[in-house]
């Protein structure tokens, strides 16, 4: 039995995950492009977009058709086997950016409020059956939209006014 500890490929995949579903790929599929993917991204990346591969963009048509003709495309077992003595790498697509603080506290703040509103709309026993009180709650619900709308849009005219008053106020102290 072959030592899969330090197994050497000729050329070794310029990927080491799949591009589709971001994990080490079980089933590798070398590309001509040398890019790897899993068998089954790979159907369903031909199936539903098209006949490129997913990083490079390289044009896998004729590749598909002659390995289709040979009974489709058949995993790499020298890849796989130099996939599971590599670490695993963190995606680039994995790293999340970090929201600022305050617009953070923000939508919490937002967020808690909703749903105090809507555990207090459940509280209350209303007769959903009565068409009226329907029309009055979804009416309600329009005129809360329409004041958060009017208080976003004032916090965003007093943001724009802070700061052109920030602005001219360094064009008098530059001056002196």
């Amino acid at each position: 039995m072959p030592n899969t500890s330090k197994v050497r490929i000729k050329k070794p995949p310029l990927n080491t995950e799949c591009p589709a579903c971001l994990s080490k790929p079980n089933d590798p599929i070398r590309l001509p492009c040398n890019h790897i993917i899993c068998l089954t991204c790979y159907k369903r990346n031909i199936e539903l977009t098209s006949l490129h591969c997913p990083l490079c963009k390289r044009r896998l048509s004729n590749w598909s058709r002659s390995i289709n003709t040979n009974g489709g495309p058949k995993v790499d077992p020298v890849v796989k086997r130099w996939l599971m003595t590599q670490k695993p790498q963190t995606s680039k697509r994995k790293r999340v950016s970090k929201v600022s603080s305050t617009s953070s506290d923000s939508i919490k703040k937002d967020f808690e409020q909703e749903i105090l509103h809507f555990r207090n709309k459940e509280n209350t026993n209303h007769d959903e059956d009565n068409p009226d009180e329907i029309a009055s709650m979804f009416s309600t619900d329009i005129e809360e939209q329409k004041q958060i709308e009017q208080r976003l849009l004032r916090e965003r005219e007093d943001a724009r006014i802070a700061l052109a008053l920030n602005n001219s106020f360094r064009g008098v102290v530059d001056r002196e």
